[in-house]
Formats: C-alpha cells, sequence, structure tokens
C-alpha cells in the first residue's frame, strides 16, 4: 500500500494555482478579483461558481460545494483524496514522498520515481519525433504509413487532433535522435522506448521500428507511452521470409504507465463525456479515432485489453452510464460474454453492444456516420439480457414462438442453469446494490422459459450456498417437465412482455420525477388533483414523462378516473390506471408500464414494509420543491447579473429580497392523507382541513434527511 507524507499537501498547494487547475476543467471568467465559471458539480446555466486567487479555494452559491485544489480535483475526478493529491502533484511536476508497507509492489519499471519529469519529457519529445517522421515523409515506410491512414479512411485531421506518427525502421536512428536532444540512455529505457536483450544486457535495441505509432495520453493529456502497428506491407514481408511479428505492440509497464489504467483518447472524451453522462468504450486505436473523426467524442479504447477491474475507476470518473461496443467476430462475443460478472461486481451502468459479423467499430463510424454510430448504440443491452440471450441461443430457444416438447424443455434447463450460474458468482457484497438487476434477470427468464419465478429464486439461493447451480436447478425443474403441455406452440401474446421495460430502461429518467409519475400512475384519484396545481409538466427534465404526466392532467380534465366496480386491481393501486394507459402511444404505453410495474426482489426483512405512498409522494416533492427553489434561486442570480444598480436600485432591490426570501425558504407541503375519500382535491381552499401535526400517520416527518 502506498501513501504519503503528511507535508505532501502544503508542499503541493503551495506549488499550485488553484485558478490554473479549475481553469483546465472549466472555462472561468475574471469578475474583479476572482473568476467565475459554471458550477459542474450541478445542473448550472448561470455561472455560480467562485473561484478566489487570494484565498486558493473555490466556491458555488448555489449547491454549496466548496474547499481547496484537492477538493475540487476529488469531486470534479470521482477519486479519493490520495489520488487527487497524486493528479495535482503530476500537474506541478512534484514528486510525492512516498512511502510503502513491507511485500508492497514497485510500479512498472526500475527507474526512481523522482524520473518522472524526465520520463515524460522524453515521451513527449519521442511524440514529436514520430509525428514529423511521418508528415514530413522522411523514409518510404512513413509513406506507405500516410497511405495506410488515408485507405482506412483517417483524415489528416485526425492525424493531428491523435498526433499519429511513424517510427523509422533504421536501427538506433531514435536513439542518435535522443541523444542529440539529451536523453540518455538510461531515460530512453525508463520510457519504455528501447529494450536490453535478455542474452546480452548490453545491447539495447529501439522497442518500436517500422511501424505506425499511436500515441497513448493520460488523462492529463501527457504522452505516457506508445503503441505500434505492423503496416500490411510488412506483415507480407515477414510471412514470406517465415518470420513472425505481433500486428500491435505496446509500451511495457513504467513509472508513468500501466496499460490498464489508461483509455486511448481519454483526453480528448472528457468534456464530451461528461456532458453526455456516457461513455463509449472500444477496443482498437483506429476505432476510436474514427469515431472522434465523425464526431463522436465520448468514444475511448482499451488499448487493446480486456476490460478488467482496474479500467473502472478511469471509467468511473469520466460518466454513469457505459456503452461497450465489440467487433461481431467471434472473438468480440467471447469478450463482450466476459463483461457480466464484472459490472454486476461494480456500481457501474453498463449497456453492451455487440456488432454484426464482419462489422467493427471503425467500419460502423466511417460508413453510416455518427447517426448510423447513435442508432446502433441504442440497441445495447445490459449484461444481464446479454447474459439471458446468448443462453437461449446456445440452447436454440431464441427463436418464438418455442414449440415445447421434451427435448425444448431441456434445452430450457439447460439456459436456466447457465444464467442461474452466472447470477450465483456475483459478490455477496455487490448483491444489495445490484439487488433490482438480478431480480429483473429472474423475472425475464421466468417469461422466456416458462419456469415459475420462486423456483428460479430458490434455485439462485440453492447455488449460492453449495456452488452447485447445475444440480439445483436440476431438481427445481424436475417437476416442471411433467406438467409443461407437451408439443404446444406458446405464443408471444401469451407469454407477455418482460415486465413491460422497454430497451432503453426507466433508470435513465430523473430519479425525482419518476417517482412522481409512478405515483401518479398509481393512485391517479389520490394524487393527480393535488399534484396538478403543483407540478408543471414542464418541470419534468425528460420528455417521455412530460408526455405520460400531461396525459395524466387531460384524463382529469376530461372527468377523472371513473371505472366499473369490477376494474381488477392491485391493492397497491387505485382503479384508474388502465384509462391512462389508454391516452398513450405504445411507446409511452411500454415505459408507463415499467413504472407500474417493479420488480419484486425478494421477500423483505422481517419487521419491514413497503413505504405507504403517502410518504413517498412526502418525500418525492420534499426533493422536487428543493430543486425547483434552486432553479429559482439561478434564474434570480442571472437576473440580477443583467441589471445595473445605479439606474434601477428598486429592480435589484426587489430581486436581493426574493433571493433573500429563497434562501430561507424551507419546503413543508401538506399531502392527501389516506383516510380522505378518493377523486377529491384534499387540499382545496373550499374543503379547508385542519394540518395534522408533523410525523402523525398522514404525514411524514419531513425533518428526516433521508425521506
Amino acid at each position: 500500500m502506498t501513501t504519503h507524507s503528511q507535508s505532501d499537501p502544503s508542499r503541493v498547494k503551495a506549488a499550485v494555482d488553484i485558478v490554473a487547475v479549475i481553469g483546465s476543467y472549466l472555462n472561468l471568467t475574471q469578475v474583479g478579483s476572482n473568476y467565475r465559471g459554471l458550477c459542474p458539480f450541478h445542473d448550472d446555466h448561470n455561472p455560480s461558481l467562485i473561484v478566489s486567487p487570494s484565498h486558493q479555494t473555490f466556491k458555488c452559491w448555489s449547491c454549496g460545494a466548496g474547499g481547496d485544489v484537492f477538493e475540487f480535483v476529488r469531486r470534479y475526478e470521482r477519486v479519493d483524496f490520495g489520488e487527487a493529491l497524486r493528479m495535482v502533484a503530476d500537474r506541478a511536476g512534484i514528486t510525492l514522498s512516498r512511502s510503502r508497507s513491507a511485500g508492497s509492489p514497485k510500479p512498472g519499471g526500475n527507474a526512481p520515481a523522482s524520473a518522472r519529469p524526465t520520463v515524460l519529457a522524453a515521451l513527449e519529445w519521442a511524440a514529436n519525433w514520430f509525428a514529423e517522421t511521418l508528415t514530413l515523409g522522411r523514409t518510404a515506410g512513413a509513406d506507405q504509413a500516410a497511405a495506410y491512414l488515408e485507405q482506412r479512411g483517417i483524415t489528416s485531421a485526425s492525424v493531428a487532433r491523435f498526433t499519429l506518427g511513424y517510427a523509422s525502421e533504421e536501427r538506433d536512428e531514435l536513439i542518435r535522435a535522443a541523444r542529440l536532444a539529451g536523453f540518455s540512455l538510461d531515460t530512453l529505457e525508463a520510457a519504455g522506448l528501447v529494450g536490453r536483450s535478455a542474452e546480452n544486457p548490453k545491447l539495447v535495441r529501439e522497442r518500436f521500428r517500422g511501424r505506425l505509432i499511436f500515441p497513448i495520453h493520460d488523462g492529463l493529456g501527457r504522452v505516457v507511452a506508445f503503441g505500434g502497428r505492423l503496416l500490411p506491407d510488412q506483415e507480407r514481408r515477414l510471412k514470406e521470409a517465415g518470420r513472425s511479428a505481433a500486428k500491435y505492440l505496446n509500451s511495457p509497464e513504467t513509472i508513468v504507465f500501466s496499460k490498464r489504467r489508461v483509455l486511448y483518447g481519454e483526453h480528448l472524451a472528457r468534456a464530451a463525456a461528461r456532458v453526455r453522462n456516457a461513455v463509449v468504450v472500444v477496443e482498437g486505436y483506429t476505432d476510436v479515432i474514427a469515431a472522434h473523426q465523425v464526431g463522436l467524442t465520448h468514444v475511448v479504447g482499451t488499448l487493446g485489453t480486456a476490460l478488467g477491474t482496474e479500467h473502472l475507476g478511469p471509467l468511473r470518473r469520466l460518466a454513469d452510464l457505459v456503452y461497450l461496443v465489440f467487433d461481431g467476430d467471434e472473438a468480440g462475443r467471447n469478450a463482450a460474454d466476459r463483461t457480466l460478472e464484472l459490472f454486476l461486481s461494480h456500481d457501474l451502468d453498463v449497456r453492451v453492444l455487440t456488432l454484426e459479423p464482419g462489422w467493427d467499430p471503425c467500419d460502423l463510424a466511417l460508413s453510416r456516420g455518427a447517426a448510423g454510430f447513435e442508432e446502433a448504440l441504442g440497441r445495447a443491452v445490459d449484461p444481464l439480457s446479454l447474459a439471458i440471450d446468448r443462453a437461449l441461443e446456445r440452447y436454440g430457444l431464441n427463436h418464438a414462438p418455442i414449440s415445447w416438447s421434451g427435448e425444448t424443455v431441456e434445452a430450457g434447463r439447460r439456459a436456466a442453469e447457465a444464467v442461474v450460474g452466472l447470477l450465483a458468482r456475483v459478490p455477496a457484497n455487490a448483491r444489495r446494490q445490484h439487488g433490482l438487476k438480478l431480480a429483473r434477470a429472474l423475472d425475464v427468464l421466468s417469461h422466456r422459459l416458462r419456469i415459475p419465478l420462486d423456483d428460479l429464486r430458490e434455485a439462485l439461493n440453492q447455488a449460492r450456498r453449495t456452488a452447485k447451480p447445475r444440480r439445483a436447478l436440476r431438481e427445481q425443474t424436475a417437476a416442471l417437465e411433467s406438467s409443461r403441455p407437451v408439443s404446444r406452440t406458446v405464443s408471444t401474446e401469451e407469454v407477455g412482455s418482460t415486465s413491460g421495460l422497454p430497451a432503453t430502461g426507466i433508470e435513465q429518467f430523473d430519479v425525482i420525477d419518476r417517482e412522481l409519475v409512478t405515483l401518479a400512475l398509481e393512485h391517479p384519484a389520490s394524487v393527480l388533483p393535488w399534484l396538478s396545481r403543483r407540478v408543471p409538466v414542464s418541470s419534468l427534465r425528460d420528455a417521455p414523462l412530460r408526455t405520460i404526466l400531461q396525459a395524466c392532467y387531460d384524463q382529469l380534465a376530461d372527468g377523472g378516473f371513473l371505472e366499473p366496480e369490477t376494474a381488477s386491481c392491485s391493492s397497491e393501486r387505485e382503479p384508474g390506471w388502465s384509462v391512462l394507459l389508454d391516452r398513450l402511444d405504445e411507446p409511452h404505453r411500454a415505459i408507463a408500464r415499467a413504472l407500474l410495474d417493479p420488480i419484486d426482489a425478494g421477500v423483505l426483512p422481517p419487521r419491514v414494509s413497503p413505504a405507504p405512498w403517502q410518504e413517498r409522494l412526502a418525500g418525492a416533492m420534499l426533493r422536487w420543491s428543493e430543486r425547483d427553489r434552486l432553479r429559482q434561486i439561478d434564474d434570480l442570480l442571472a437576473a440580477l447579473a443583467q441589471v445595473d444598480p445605479l439606474a434601477s436600485p428598486e429592480d435589484v432591490q426587489g430581486l436581493r429580497l426574493e433571493l433573500d426570501r429563497l434562501s430561507l425558504q424551507r419546503s413543508d407541503l401538506p399531502v392527501p392523507g389516506p383516510r380522505e375519500p378518493r377523486g377529491r382535491a384534499l387540499d382545496h381552499p373550499s374543503q379547508p382541513r385542519p394540518r395534522p401535526p408533523l410525523g402523525s400517520p398522514t404525514e411524514p416527518d419531513t425533518t428526516d434527511p433521508d425521506v
């Protein structure tokens, strides 16, 4: 384990300027002695972040975020304090006073940590030298490399953006040029540019010769390594000579480079990924370059390695939603299959896209453009759905309708075994955060294979206890084989929707708005008369939810929610919800059904019961009111910035009074009580009622911050 000394934070802070550090992330404008910019920690439309050079601090007067340079980097990069300290120290070129526990491994390479600045300088120099070799056409190989890039559709602008280069095939040319630039052989070795022969340590050879060069940058934009590709002509010549060489070759691990902790193109993708809150991961260098070339600048690459745990930190720093795009060949399909356990074990929202056979991301971007690539991403599925699809495909059950027979029953059992076996391997410490995903997987599997959900749950629990999912599922499904109809065709209408969940999922919607719309659908007669006077449709952030809420309000205006007494209705849902669904088109109806049909994740713990809808409504409205209050403050601050205090002092005073009122305002809204008759506006002025005290059964205690 690596730690830092107590003097490191003060030493690093004294060496950096907070304005320069934050200015590398945001656009800052000087206002008097301070600087102002849009706060990245909330949905800021009017600059509310103030950076003070004199105090070396920042403060957002809207969301309250503030602190020193380490706090800003920690929050922005989504890292802990130690990592934030390291990142700021790297920016300043400061080597931390590291101490290590016994047995802790050294960083890659044998060079001391103090050599980092020199190694980084050598790598930056080498990147420029490779780039000049390519652009100036110094050798015949450079011309071939340029022709290869043109053939692949890579433009000169992309070559410059990614600083692509070429390593001359002439022996020792890089070493001679580096020595003239002042870099020693030891520095070149520490940078991974040269290596020593295992048989003869005195024999030094350049690592990259006769290859197209892809400089690899870290998140700060510094060159930390290189990737080299053999050109097709060189591959052919080697094959004819009976020799072989790796098509791609990366730098070794060094004191500045760890292959599994760096994403290709991360420094160029960061801004776009944060704006979209989504990042797309591909495998190859040209895949990334082609995507950026057509405008998809939130794409990064894994340097040709399989995704591992070490990649999750950089991905989590970039965005909450991760798209994984795999080639359409067998290797790509196998790589996609391996993602399930990795991402179930970590709190990261993932979608997986496997391209059509014969396609790779580079081909897709250059032939179909950004629109075609985005359209393909819309077909991405979560890893659990992928696992189910793969299992059904493997056992020939991926075509509907399924004709159940003895053979297909056995195939269904084996497919269920395969999926439950994967789910059983999810670590115990990750099951709580992924409980809904696991429940959804069992729900979908139950619908697709016509296996009772309780049997699948018991099989999963048994598999976890015994680590023998095959035996457990065989016992659980033995009774089903005799009860299932033989040679019967099951239609998709009979099987039904897999919980009505649209392909994109409802998790993408704002959690506050989602809860309000769900309550409106579940309890329209009680909630909507009250909600319609407080929550305008335009205040919701997601267009599909706005459409559904507008349909709710329209139905309320058209006469309410009276239905026949025989209307079926669960104990947790009022009559009226089905007429709302009739007002929606199919895509919005699917979303509404998904909101209405939460997945049952199992039996609740003892003495725990679901929260009453009144408490859910109170909690959602408190959060919605607070969000609306902050929006109004932002609007007032923007208006105040446009008013001349000398020309319009009354306007300034009025805006400041309103700001003071909003700053002191506390959300304290009454909510409908459970004993009031349905369909009545419970706090309508014409029907006044005394408000119950806080904490009573009809109104939750809103002083609880977790409500």
